[in-house]
């Protein structure tokens, strides 16, 4: 077992030789931004696996920004740019791994499914896992560094269970609901009715309202909600933007109705929820 410190944080690396993952865990980036050097930017060296345990972050990586809350899990792939900003309370358990090269095609099979943002399906045992890492990694026993390899398959299982979730709920949604919901996002800043949508999709706008639940869970008015939000929660991040004028790209209809709505979701402002974030570059 080998310490090495970097970006301010302690990692534990373990050369287990005959196994196919090297794992180099880095757990619990407690307000990292504070109390350590991690970088606000940099290009991803190893498979990365960060599950979201406090606060709120904004990652963008490839240029797609992606908005990350509690138990939020973001998988990163070698070669990937990624930016940050979070706020003061943002914590995050992280497990690095590499890939010997003689498995890096079986194992890229597997890993190309995975979507960078998925949400833990059971939270509980996502994170149990995470713990039971951390015992691991602590002790260079060989029983312990076997214990690793068996955690890190069980974790990726449980992504693997989790996008194959995903890809059911798809199935299970109405084909009409599918199509539309890639126009919602494209006109999210447009006027959109109930009305307007149901006849985008050839339905009625009763039938409508119930299929769109059925398949999302949501009203049509709840899910647009949501998406105009999560949209505006990124520009107040990734932009200077005035609020106004990210009400007006968000599609609300008046910036006092968005601030209304932003504070009774999140109980806070958006200017409140801007200013939480530190995006204040290291030298």
């Amino acid at each position: 077992m080998r310490k090495k410190e970097r970006w301010g944080i302690s990692m534990v690396y373990l050369p287990i030789q005959k196994l196919e993952f090297i794992p180099r865990f880095c757990f619990h980036y407690q307000n990292f931004n504070k109390k350590t050097n991690f970088p606000n930017s940099r290009m991803t060296e190893f498979y990365e696996i960060d599950l979201i345990t406090e606060g709120a972050a904004l990652l963008t990586i490839d240029k797609v920004a992606y908005f990350f809350e509690p138990g939020d899990i973001c998988f990163r792939k070698p070669g990937q740019w990624n930016k940050y900003s979070w706020n003061h309370k943002y914590e995050c358990d992280t497990l690095h791994f590499e890939i010997k090269a003689h498995s890096v095609d079986a194992f890229d099979t597997i890993f190309n499914t995975f979507p960078t943002f998925l949400h833990a399906k059971n939270y509980e045992e996502t994170h149990r896992i995470f713990q039971s890492l951390k015992e691991s990694f602590s002790s260079s026993a060989e029983y312990d560094q076997l214990n690793t390899k068996i955690k890190t398959m069980q974790l990726i299982k449980q992504l693997y269970i989790t996008v194959g979730k995903n890809e059911d709920s798809k199935t299970l949604c109405h084909p009409a609901i599918r199509k539309i919901i890639p126009f919602i996002h494209e006109n999210i800043s447009e006027n959109l009715t109930t009305q307007i949508i149901a006849e985008k999709c050839g339905l009625s706008p009763s039938y409508f309202q119930m299929a769109f639940k059925s398949s999302t869970g949501k009203t049509p008015n709840q899910f647009i909600t949501e998406q105009r939000l999560n949209l505006a929660r990124k520009k107040l991040l990734s932009t200077k933007l005035s609020i106004g004028d990210i009400a007006f790209d968000c599609g609300f209809s008046s910036s006092s109705y968005f601030i209304y709505v932003f504070k009774n979701m999140y109980h806070q402002t958006p200017t409140q929820f801007r200013q939480a974030f530190d995006n204040t570059e290291n030298p």
